[in-house]
């Protein structure tokens, strides 16, 4: 059972739904109605579980999801194997908020006031979007989703920040 955890994120997937909290993931199986934990990290570790709070968890590669962590980088799930593994090396030590895996192949990261990172689909970082180093207009990225092969990116502050996929031009939405 789950008894005051804390829910950040979700996904249906073969045979139920994954929830993300601190350092676990709960699957729901609709067969037997129970609920299981798969922890992130060793659960009796000496480790802060609100970093490994997933805060989405994104289809992938086959049979196989990506979580994205608060402060610890994206991890792997196997659902065949139920095995979670490290996926960056290179990840920024800031807090991220939202993650995309776009059309291109790459993974999009934003890290709350800390702009925009970009990730090869083996979890190398590739790029770095900012306010000081892009054409990017606001680095507090709240929230970011592919359409029709641009990246919307929803500010704090900034109003909506698009970006083409193809040819890497910003454009921008403001009210």
């Amino acid at each position: 059972t789950m008894t005051k955890g804390w829910v950040e994120s979700s996904l249906c997937i073969n045979g139920g739904v994954l929830f993300g909290g601190n350092n676990v993931l709960y699957f729901y199986n609709y067969k037997t109605q129970e609920l299981e934990r798969i922890h992130i990290h060793p659960e009796n570790s000496n480790i802060q579980p609100i970093n490994y709070r997933v805060q989405k968890i994104l289809p992938f590669k086959e049979n196989k999801l990506l979580i994205a962590t608060r402060q610890k980088g994206f991890f792997t799930y196997d659902c065949q194997t139920r095995e979670i593994k490290a996926f960056t090396p290179d990840y920024p030590r800031y807090l991220l908020f939202s993650a995309c895996i776009a059309s291109d192949g790459n993974i999009y990261a934003s890290y709350y006031g800390n702009g925009v990172c970009r990730f090869d689909s083996n979890g190398q970082k590739t790029a770095r979007y900012t306010v000081e180093k892009s054409p990017l207009n606001n680095n507090y990225v709240m929230d970011i989703l592919e359409h029709e092969g641009k990246l919307w990116m929803g500010t704090d502050g900034g109003g909506i920040t698009k970006m083409d996929l193809q040819t890497g031009e910003f454009s921008f939405l403001t009210h």
